[in-house]
């Protein structure tokens, strides 16, 4: 055989080996050598087929491999013979792809991603590994101890602190997708790994909206709903009641002071809010010079995150879609909950085993189906006393 014919599938086999773990910028560099590597290779053969047609009595044999029949020679030999010829799949392939660009493979860059839809309050909250667990509870304070004036010869008054326990229950959350089994085929476009990644963040999307609003019955209890497990359940946020939806210079430091307790007001906090609230705080002018009065600086690494700032007060913000807004709203018959603000690591979410997405072939094996299918088993609840407080706009 042709010394480079050797070394061409030598190293073709080399590329092969490297696909798995090769970046999409190595993807592309290995399928330009591919397909030149392909080139020279039919180029080679037909040479050979040529040869071969011709009827070379004496060919030259290849250095190294002088008793190797040549390929060519015999294909030639045999349709003399028998009137049949066969050509291999790879031989077939490299012909194809040697005649001309209606076989060229297209060339590709990978598959572009649209816009964000996950709010980053999935990666700020509590997680704790309860694998295993039936149910959990977990206890929090509401009050210390107070003390008073003694008086000699008089036990004082008994004073205790104030426990209370909070219910974290599994909840068990689904997503399920039907792919054709071609995609596995389809590289360098990692079609199967983007729907793979697409499963996890629609299981990540549907815990964030459990996480701000969660019902506690069907489903983990939410900030807005978080209560604990008392006899008569009591809340476990505080509510900041506006009788207005129009924001204004004012409405951030009302936020900000009426979280904490009577000597702070709170470390580690951040706004979460629906985006339409951001742009009306950017909304707002002064009374004289008509400037804004809050700067909007969001995070060039996160832009989901950024900082709202209030003359001093800088305030950490979060982008949540689930997050009802409050601006321009009309009042209901009832309260509506709007932004929240508190520190993340107050609400604790419970992993009841891990986020897993599965790909299967046999549910839809007759269609050339691939089902892919993500799940999590996950509770939560406010863990914390007044961990959180709660925009709410006043009812009618």
């Amino acid at each position: 055989m042709n010394k480079r014919l050797l070394e061409i599938m030598a190293r073709k086999a080399e590329l092969r080996k490297e696909l798995d773990d090769a970046s999409q910028e190595r993807l592309a560099a290995i399928q330009e050598e591919t397909t030149a590597l392909i080139a020279e290779e039919a180029e080679i053969r037909s040479r050979m087929d040529l040869a071969g047609k011709l009827g070379n009595p004496e060919p030259k044999p290849a250095e190294g491999n002088a008793h190797s029949p040549d390929p060519a020679e015999e294909r030639a030999q045999k349709l003399v013979d028998t009137g049949r010829m066969v050509i291999s799949s790879t031989e077939a392939r490299s012909v194809l792809l040697s005649t001309g660009s209606l076989a060229k493979p297209t060339e590709v860059g990978g598959i572009n991603e649209p816009q964000n839809i996950l709010s980053s309050i999935v990666d700020m909250v509590t997680v704790e590994d309860l694998n295993g667990v039936g149910s959990y509870k977990e206890a929090y304070m509401t009050a210390w101890q107070t003390a008073g004036a003694g008086t000699d010869g008089t036990a004082p008054d008994p004073n205790d602190p104030g426990f209370r326990t909070v219910a974290i229950n599994p909840f068990q959350v689904d997503t399920m997708t039907y792919v054709s089994k071609n995609l596995r085929k389809q590289t360098p476009l990692a079609y199967e790994e983007k729907v793979r990644k697409g499963a996890m963040i629609a299981l990540k999307k549907k815990v964030v909206n459990y996480i701000i609003k969660g019902n506690g019955s069907t489903q983990p209890f939410g900030i807005y709903n978080a209560v604990n497990t008392e006899e008569v359940p009591e809340g476990l946020t505080q509510e900041l009641l506006l009788t207005s939806s129009t924001l204004d210079a004012t409405t951030l430091r009302k936020i900000v002071f009426a979280y904490g307790g009577d000597e702070n007001i709170g470390g580690g906090a951040r706004l979460f809010l629906n985006k339409d609230d951001l742009i009306a705080f950017g909304d707002i002018r002064g009374t004289n010079e008509k400037k804004a009065v809050y700067e909007i600086i969001p995070d060039g690494a996160n832009p989901n995150t950024g900082i709202i700032k209030d003359g001093g007060l800088s305030v950490p913000y979060v982008i949540c879609s689930d997050v009802a807004k409050l601006s321009g709203i009309s009042k209901g018959v009832s309260k509506t909950k709007t932004m929240i603000y508190g520190d993340p690591g107050a609400y604790k979410l419970g992993l009841f085993g891990d986020y897993e997405v599965a790909v299967s072939e046999d549910y839809k094996f007759g269609e050339g189906l691939l089902t892919v299918k993500g799940e999590v088993m996950v509770g939560g609840n406010v863990v914390v006393d007044k961990g959180f407080v709660v925009v709410t706009l006043a009812a009618q």
